[in-house]
């Protein structure tokens, strides 16, 4: 059987972690996490985290990441390009958490470039995500968050038993759907199972733009 030689995409969000932790059970070895970025370099996609943030939970995880820059326009030329470079480097799977971007798309470009794509969250209920977070030990917490559903209130809020209750509260109100809820929050995991310490935020300041209440990280460390 051939051996999964794999990069994971990273967005430093509880999805991420999740898929990157099940697909190390399942035996496959990364070699890259891989992180896009906002074309000034500075800031993730979709998750609006500094990218000096990426790659600290990169140093924990003790994996090397790399970091796209690209935007709006250019994304699919500029993906298109690194997975042609991991295939290079001997990389042939790709495992992709239950982000933004369709499953189906990003598949089928893994494909063309000649990578094998893994979505090790494919079959398991975004509830049941939550659950498995808070069990195997994920430390996560909100950082962004849709203003006119959830508001800045839930800005910082760590994901643990009480979270689950007031997010399926939130839903049952909102007439919130399964298939609704992609990009009504995003995550950041500060500790967990594949890190090797964790990292402590230390300045935060609430910022509103584009309909979505953004934690804007200021300072941060890591404490291993």
């Amino acid at each position: 059987m051939l051996l999964k030689k794999a990069f994971c995409s990273w967005s430093g969000g509880k999805d991420s972690c999740l898929a990157y932790y099940l697909a190390q059970q399942e035996g496959i070895t990364f070699s890259y996490l891989f992180n896009v970025l906002d074309e000034d370099g500075e800031t993730s996609c979709t998750h609006g985290l500094p990218a000096s943030l990426m790659r600290l939970q990169a140093k924990l995880a003790g994996i090397p990441l790399v970091q796209l820059k690209t935007n709006g326009i250019r994304y699919e030329e500029d993906l298109r390009k690194q997975l042609h470079e991991f295939k290079d480097q001997g990389i042939n799977t790709g495992v992709y958490g239950n982000g933004d971007i369709s499953p189906i798309w990003i598949g089928g470009v893994s494909k063309e470039e000649g990578l094998d794509p893994v979505f090790p969250l494919k079959d398991i209920h975004k509830t049941e995500v939550l659950n498995k977070l808070i069990v195997l030990g994920f430390k996560t917490i909100v950082v962004t968050a849709r203003a006119d559903l959830l508001g800045q209130q839930w800005l910082g809020k760590e994901v643990d038993e009480q979270f689950i209750i007031d997010w399926e509260q939130l839903k049952k109100k909102h007439n919130i759907t399964p298939d609704q809820e992609a990009g009504l929050y995003h995550t950041l995991v500060l500790a967990g199972p594949i890190f090797k310490g964790q990292l402590e935020i230390v300045k935060t300041e609430k910022v509103l733009r584009n309909g979505y209440w953004f934690l804007d990280v200021r300072a941060v460390a890591d404490t291993q």
